[in-house]
């Protein structure tokens, strides 16, 4: 870790995947099988993923997933230990012995890069013991591994982002955008968050529309954190339904209700959303829904090169009866999973940054996010299209540099004076000096 990003051998990387709780259907959830584990993992690198947040979410920590991590080049933020909210009453006695037991069992796997030390543990459990357990397990695992970063517990920058918000005895007023005196009095207070080897992570709960108030979050979040510590994003998705001949006789039938582990008021949900109740045929829209949610998220959160330093969707393979993934239970890959495959690359153009709605007065103002190394004299083709398919405007910008090393470039305007309101899809293609391929993206929004 250097100042607010990670770097893999010399070199800044944005650590991206997904925050992985599959459960495998025809294996146990405490020792899954061999095939379903390496299928999994393949999938994400075909994905364009290079870190995923795995394992977690009352799954046990198996060592097999590192041990393949290893051989396929798959890094791991090992969310290990703690996965439940309610801790048991006698955690912090045992977590010396078991904290040291498990880094000890696991630490010659080079693929773990982060140790993640539980999942939103104690977050229904008092302010002083959640706050004090934060402090002993980044204590704890120090003290085994002085080499690699550390979470505490997933979600745990949550309350920071909270404490400095709330943090209104400076003098400044409560809507000031400037947060950096509050973050350095909290950080005092609390010198768990300042600890040198401390990743902050953040949790968004997944079952909101890609709106306003999601986009302003990721906004807020980067003042008021400032860039001090590499900062994660994760746990954001949303549910899809799979394609149901493909998966008729795993479900034998349609179901898209409440569940064990999401207890949400599905029909409530569905026609905020949708306007109507999802059936059984309705699956394509619950999977464009799902491209859109987890693409918007992944857009925006690449509007801050120094703000975000890895980001996790939830989730890969589909879990039985509960229709998350960007695949099916059979590894059928779903639309968000093409959609995100494109939004990862360490190319990727956009004008709409996560939004699905633009102004045709405006027009487009097209920004570059680039994870690899500058690009110089480069060659940016536009095509706007309607929604019946037909080219409405073309445009070809030449000569384009794009700055590297995880930044973004402000490099060109689309003027769409002319058009009428509707649906419309802008695809961007990038090529080098030599006419090789450097990116290929498509974006679609409503024109008005």
């Amino acid at each position: 870790m250097i100042g607010s990003h990670f770097y893999l051998n010399g070199k800044k990387t944005v650590l991206r995947g997904t925050h992985d709780f599959s459960h495998y259907h025809g294996d146990p959830v405490i020792c899954p099988g061999d095939r379903n584990i390496a299928m999994d993992l393949l999938l994400h690198k075909k994905m364009g993923a290079n870190c995923s947040r795995w394992p977690s979410d009352i799954r046990l920590h198996s060592k097999k997933i590192a041990q393949y991590c290893d051989q396929f080049g798959l890094m791991l933020s090992w969310a290990g230990f703690f996965e439940v909210w309610t801790q048991y009453s006698e955690a912090e006695t045992l977590l010396p012995r078991d904290v040291r037991e498990m880094i000890k069992s696991l630490r010659n796997h080079p693929s773990i890069v982060i140790w993640e030390m539980g999942d939103e543990a104690l977050q229904l459990d008092g302010d002083y013991r959640r706050f004090r357990y934060h402090e002993f397990m980044i204590r704890l695992v120090a003290r085994e591994d002085p080499t690699r970063p550390i979470i505490p517990n997933g979600c745990y920058c949550n309350e920071l982002v909270d404490l400095i918000k709330e943090r209104l005895d400076t003098g400044e007023h409560p809507d000031a955008e400037n947060y950096s005196e509050r973050r350095k009095r909290v950080m005092e207070e609390y010198p768990f968050f300042a600890h040198r080897q401390a990743v902050w992570d953040l949790h968004k709960f997944p079952y909101f529309s890609p709106s306003a108030s999601e986009f302003k979050y990721i906004d807020e979040v980067s003042r008021i954190l400032g860039g001090c510590k590499p900062t994660v994003y994760t746990e954001f998705g949303c549910d899809a339904l799979p394609n149901p001949a493909n998966v008729a006789d795993i479900y034998g039938g349609f179901r898209w209700k409440e569940n064990a582990y999401i207890k949400i008021n599905r029909d409530d949900f569905d026609m905020r959303l949708y306007g109507k109740l999802i059936k059984q045929e309705d699956w394509r829209e619950t999977q464009a829904f799902q491209a859109v949610f987890v693409c918007g998220l992944i857009a925006r959160l690449r509007q801050h090169p120094g703000a975000y330093a890895a980001y996790y969707f939830a989730t890969m393979i589909d879990i039985w009866t509960c229709y998350w993934g960007a695949a099916d239970i059979k590894g059928n890959c779903k639309l968000g999973y093409y959609a995100a495959k494109s939004h990862m690359a360490p190319l990727f153009v956009s004008a709409l940054h996560g939004g699905v709605t633009a102004g045709i007065a405006d027009g487009l103002n097209i920004t570059a996010s680039n994870y690899g190394d500058r690009i110089r004299g480069a060659t940016l083709n536009i095509s706007v299209r309607s929604g019946d398919g037909r080219l409405a405007l073309e445009k070809e910008i030449r000569n384009i540099d794009i700055d590297g090393d995880v930044a973004v470039t402000a490099i060109a305007h689309m003027e769409l004076s002319g058009l009428r309101a509707g649906l419309y899809g802008v695809e961007y293609r990038v090529t080098g000096r030599d006419g090789e391929s450097l990116g290929r993206m498509l974006e679609m929004a409503f024109f008005d």
